[in-house]
């Protein structure tokens, strides 16, 4: 083969082999190239993701965001920071930070100071940057800048804006929150110290200062002991720290008493009190706090109340009158002694009792109504005269002075009541008046006067016999009455009276308003003090002028009859005699006591009927009208001083109490009626009635009066008839009498037991004493009852007796 061709073959293969590599090459680089992209385009992808996560987390802070580069230029920001700043989209596009700047500085106070620190920081590139930017509306932004690296390269700024304005005004509040907490404590009154959670002192307000004798500087980190040296008051051992328990359990310690702080100059205060835990904002225990206060004054005030209470106890537990403390429903809450003693129980036993229990029936809407006026505000206290049921039943008068105590708040609390034992007195006072009814119901003059012979009572009859009215004659001498002749008598009386003696049936003259003499009959007596010593005097005068008239009379007629025989003359001058002497003997008796009073009455009916049989034919119609009245005023006066003892025996007479049938004592109330129930032909029905606490007396005069009341007030020709049956109450068994009489008058209901209280003055058609119902009130209160009268009833009258039930009292 030739050379030239064989170096073509070489050429040709040297030509195929760099085409085949230049071919694997290409295809290499193909490859190379296509994962190179692949490579790219998921950096790319990786990138943008990162980008966005990046620009989430910018829109997800609550910070606001700026990012710059080395230059200053506007890489990225949030939308918090157009926010905050006010920036619109057209001046974020700038992307220059410090044109933008400028416009945010026009939001805070100082925006020169505010654009040269931007400069500066730019200028000396700090690696972080703080600043607190106060803007004009009042809000305050926290500024930090951070430098951003990749390597050591410097590749911008990231700009951070938080808005800690609620957070700087919260620690201003809590700046002046503990400022005010220590002026407070400074301030106030009681001692404040503070410890560590160690138990040092940390601080001491100027009381604590004061009470401990160290300065606050003195004892800040000194152990709690050291300055607050406390002991017992009682034992003198070291007291007990309560800063202690506080921290060892973290709780609150209430006050501790009997405590005495020993002050650094070894002074001594009696004080109370208190520790409680400091924690911080996690909760964790940091401290504690001790607060006391000087209780010196207290004590003393305590001590001295103690001793005030103990002397009203011994008074409360010694008074001469009972003194009681109810609640505001009037159940007792404490009672003394002397109010057990009145009322016969024991002191536990009344304190199961309420003052309602105790109240007789009667005053009880009185006492009640006095109670509810003082709860509403209307009195500020009151006294009352009430009845009281005693243990074994019976009654006792007692004046009760009720006041209302009120706690703090004003709210009423307490009755307190001081009650005094006026049995006695009220006794007394009804048997006064017992007696000025006697007398105000006399026929004769009653007149009481002074050892001078002043006047100093008169009563009506003295008003009709001597024509002087009471006002006319009190306080003038008793011989304004006197006629000119017998002016000595007053000497001789007095002297008599002085001696102690007692003048009866003394006859003499006196003279009337008018000038005309009358002829009297005196008694008098003597009025004596409490020491028995003489003070007055009482004269009891009869007009026995009309007597004399028909003496006189009667001495006339028996000179017409001197023509009968002698037998005849000696007979009537011996039984005028007899008259004469009966009249003395009458009159002798007539000035004693009521009950004395009764047999010279039935005398002088005796005897008056004896003359008015006998000696008729010699009296003229004024003799015999005159006979006729004396009858007629003895016979009234008898029926009243009976029923006045049976009154009085109610109040003074020991009656006691038993169980009784009242079947029993009903029939033989009517079997002491039995001859006017047969007179009138009076129908009586009497249902079976239960047994009661009484006395058989005056169960007797309850329903003898009521039954003859019944019969005596009907219409004439009316047949009585009288229905008697029982009931039961909530207080016991009830009894109604009811009648179909004329009836009583509502209006008369409330009087028609008083004493002396009549409905009709008709005497010839209705006669009574006027006592009758008032036996019947005065006898059931008596055994612990009451009567009243059924306002209904429109024909008749019903009685209502309402007894005690059986007990053992």
């Amino acid at each position: 083969m030739p050379e030239d061709q064989n170096e073509d073959l070489q050429l040709r293969s040297v030509a195929l082999q760099n085409a085949k590599s230049i071919l694997v090459a290409r295809e290499r680089a193909e490859r190379d190239l296509t994962a190179a992209k692949a490579a790219l385009e998921e950096k790319t992808e990786e990138l943008a993701v990162s980008l966005a996560m990046v620009q989430a987390t910018l829109e997800s802070t609550t910070d606001a965001i700026l990012v710059t580069d080395a230059e200053g230029r506007v890489t990225n920001s949030n939308r918090k920071y157009a926010e905050m700043w006010r920036i619109t989209p057209e001046v974020m596009a700038i992307r220059q930070h410090k044109e933008i700047a400028k416009v945010c500085s026009k939001h805070v106070h100082d925006p020169w100071q505010y654009l040269v620190r931007v400069n500066e920081i730019y200028a000396e590139a700090p690696s972080e940057s703080f600043d607190l930017l106060k803007l004009i509306d009042g809000r305050v932004i926290e500024r930090v800048s951070t430098i951003q690296y990749i390597g050591d390269r410097n590749v911008g700024r990231v700009w951070s804006f938080r808005d800690i304005t609620e957070r700087t005004r919260a620690e201003e509040e809590v700046r002046q929150q503990r400022e005010w907490f220590q002026v407070t404590l400074r301030s106030i009154g009681d001692a404040v110290i503070t410890t560590d959670i160690q138990g040092r002192v940390t601080f001491l307000n100027p009381i604590a200062e004061m009470l401990t004798g160290w300065s606050s500087e003195e004892a800040w980190g000194q152990p709690l002991k050291t300055i607050f040296n406390i002991v017992n008051e009682e034992t003198r051992e070291p007291a007990f720290h309560p800063i202690d328990q506080v921290l060892r359990e973290g709780v609150i310690v209430e006050l501790s008493n009997h405590t005495a702080l020993i002050a650094k100059n070894g002074t001594e205060t009696s004080i109370e009190d208190s520790a409680a835990p400091i924690r911080d904002s996690a909760g964790r225990l940091s401290g504690a706090v001790m607060v006391f206060h000087d209780v010196t004054e207290r004590r003393r005030a305590e001590e001295a109340l103690q001793e005030s209470e103990q002397k009203l106890r011994a008074i409360f537990e010694q008074a001469a009158v009972g003194i009681v403390t109810t609640d505001l429903n009037g159940k007792f809450e404490e009672v003394n002694q002397r109010f057990s003693d009145i009322l016969g129980y024991t002191q536990e036993e009344l304190l199961k009792l309420t003052f309602q229990a105790l109240t007789f029936p009667e005053d009880l809407p009185g006492t009640e109504e006095n109670v509810k006026r003082l709860l509403a505000g209307q009195i500020a206290d009151y006294a009352i005269e009430k009845r009281y049921i005693r243990k074994d039943g019976t009654l006792v008068w007692g004046l009760a002075t009720v006041t209302l105590l009120k706690d703090a708040s004003g709210q009423p609390r307490q009755l307190v009541g001081v009650i005094e034992d006026i049995t006695s007195r009220k006794k007394a006072e009804e048997a006064s008046l017992w007696l000025s009814a006697v007398v105000e119901s006399s026929d004769d003059a009653i007149v009481s006067k002074t050892l001078d012979g002043i006047v100093t009572s008169w009563n009506k009859s003295a008003e009709r016999i001597f024509g002087y009215e009471e006002h006319e004659i009190i306080g003038l001498p008793i011989s304004t009455i006197f006629p000119p002749d017998r002016l000595e008598e007053e000497q001789d009386i007095l002297a008599r009276l002085k001696r102690g003696e007692r003048i009866d049936h003394y006859e003499t003259e006196r003279i009337r308003k008018d000038g005309t003499l009358l002829n009297v009959s005196l008694t008098v007596s003597a009025i004596k003090d409490n020491n028995g010593r003489i003070i007055g005097a009482s004269k009891i005068a009869r007009d026995i002028t009309e007597r004399k008239r028909a003496e006189k009379a009667l001495q006339d007629a028996q000179l017409k009859l001197s023509l009968h025989a002698e037998e005849l003359e000696r007979q009537v001058i011996q039984r005028t005699a007899h008259l004469n002497q009966s009249i003395q003997s009458l009159e002798s008796l007539c000035y004693t006591i009521a009950h004395d009073l009764r047999a010279p009455l039935r005398a002088v009916q005796g005897f008056t009927q004896v003359v008015l049989e006998e000696y008729a034919p010699a009296f003229d119609e004024e003799g015999k009208a005159l006979a006729n009245r004396i009858m007629t005023a003895a016979t009234r006066m008898d029926a009243l001083i009976r029923d006045l003892l049976e009154y009085a025996k109610l109040s003074h007479v020991d009656l006691p109490c038993d169980t009784l049938d009242l079947n029993t004592a009903v029939q033989k109330a009517i079997e002491n009626l039995h001859q006017e129930i047969i007179s009138k032909n009076a129908q009586i029905s009497v249902e079976p009635l239960p047994q009661i606490w009484g006395n058989p007396t005056i169960i007797d005069q309850i329903f003898t009066n009521i039954l003859s009341n019944a019969l005596k007030f009907v219409k004439e020709g009316v047949r009585p008839v009288i229905e008697i049956r029982a009931e039961s109450t909530e207080r016991g068994p009830r009894v109604l009498i009811k009648d179909n009489g004329i009836g009583i008058a509502v209006e008369h209901h409330a009087r028609i037991f008083e004493m002396f209280h009549r409905l009709h003055e008709n005497e010839n058609q209705f006669s009574g004493t006027g006592v009758g119902l008032a036996i019947v009130k005065k006898g059931i209160e008596r055994i612990g009852g009451q009567v009243s009268l059924d306002a209904r009833m429109t024909n008749g009258s019903c009685f209502y007796l309402d007894f005690q039930p059986i007990k053992n009292l």
